[in-house]
């Protein structure tokens, strides 16, 4: 755990050595991932491949019980819908489990030439180790930061600038999208926004590079609502509030105003920039605050990001809930 690429390189040589490839997961107590999360990676990285997941956990050591290897062997035949002509492993244990069950061994890069790496090595230093999480598990990695603010603040620069900076992707506001496409916004339209708005960061997580930044979210849009029309839906005020972000970048009004069609009140950023500090305390997200001119502006969001992240990735991070 997590999945990463030489347990991809592992199956796939499996696969393509064999009729039928059965993968299966192995049940550990107090795990940092949820098995539910293992099988899903998995499943998506293998979708040819039968995933299974032992009902219960199993000696990880022979020393742990004497009966060690007959318990695999039971385990393993009850398990699976057949007994396996063939066991692929990287690990040394491979041997003795593939007589048990009387199958044949097949090594695949026991000395980790190919992919020198290890599950924990990825969990404890996640972002040193990025390159090497399976593609299928990126996106749940993946630190979500959030561009949040008045109009003309110049959110859309910053997120742009920031993706360019950390060399992956953001996702630009739907609404501004959906205002050039059809000159208006309606009521009926705000929940509709901010559910493409919340599919598209869905979509570029799968490309995101560590980062993802995101222009505006669905409190933006509740907020939105309210200024524009009045009490906002309970359904738009939940969707605001069910939705994570790992940091919030709140961009000051100390930039010139710059008239756009997607634009309305050039007079009401600081009345609207207290609007969006209480939003955020009201739905207790914390954020910082970026002003300053030109460089000084993405020079400080790049720092805020960088200890963020930091201490985002040193932890482990606990995919179970």
């Amino acid at each position: 755990m997590p999945l990463h690429v030489g347990h991809v390189a592992l199956m796939q040589f499996a696969q393509s050595q064999v009729e039928r490839l059965y993968i299966v997961v192995d049940n550990l107590p107090d795990a940092p991932i949820s098995s539910e999360q293992r099988i899903a990676w998995i499943r998506t990285t293998m979708p040819e491949a039968q995933v299974f997941y032992l009902p219960a956990p199993n000696p990880q050591n022979p020393k742990e019980h004497p009966g060690f290897w007959n318990i695999w062997r039971d385990t393993m035949l009850a398990l699976l819908p057949e007994a396996p002509q063939f066991l692929f492993a990287s690990e040394n244990y491979g041997v003795k489990l593939a007589e048990v069950l009387g199958a044949s061994f097949i090594p695949y890069d026991i000395p980790r030439n190919n992919y020198p790496i290890s599950a924990t090595r990825i969990r404890e230093r996640t972002y040193e180790y990025w390159d090497y999480l399976a593609p299928a598990a990126k996106p749940d990695y993946v630190m979500r930061i959030c561009i949040f603010g008045p109009e003309s603040t110049g959110k859309s620069t910053l997120a742009r600038q920031l993706a360019e900076h950390f060399d992956t992707t953001w996702v630009p506001e739907y609404a501004r999208e959906h205002i050039e496409a059809h000159g208006r916004v309606e009521p009926s339209d705000m929940l509709m926004i901010a559910q493409r708005q919340l599919a598209s960061e869905q979509q570029a997580l799968t490309s995101a590079n560590r980062f993802l930044f995101c222009d505006t979210d669905p409190l933006m849009t509740s907020l939105w609502y309210q200024w524009l029309f009045g009490d906002c839906p309970t359904e738009l005020e939940a969707l605001a509030a069910c939705t994570h972000y790992d940091l919030t970048l709140l961009t000051d009004v100390d930039l010139p105003w710059v008239q756009d069609p997607a634009r309305y009140f050039p007079n009401d950023r600081l009345r609207f920039k207290r609007d969006c500090i209480l939003a955020l305390e009201r739905n207790n997200r914390p954020f910082f605050v970026i002003s300053g001119i030109g460089t000084t502006r993405l020079h400080q969001a790049v720092t805020l990001v960088e200890k963020a992240g930091e201490s985002y990735f040193a932890r482990h991070l606990n995919l179970s809930k």
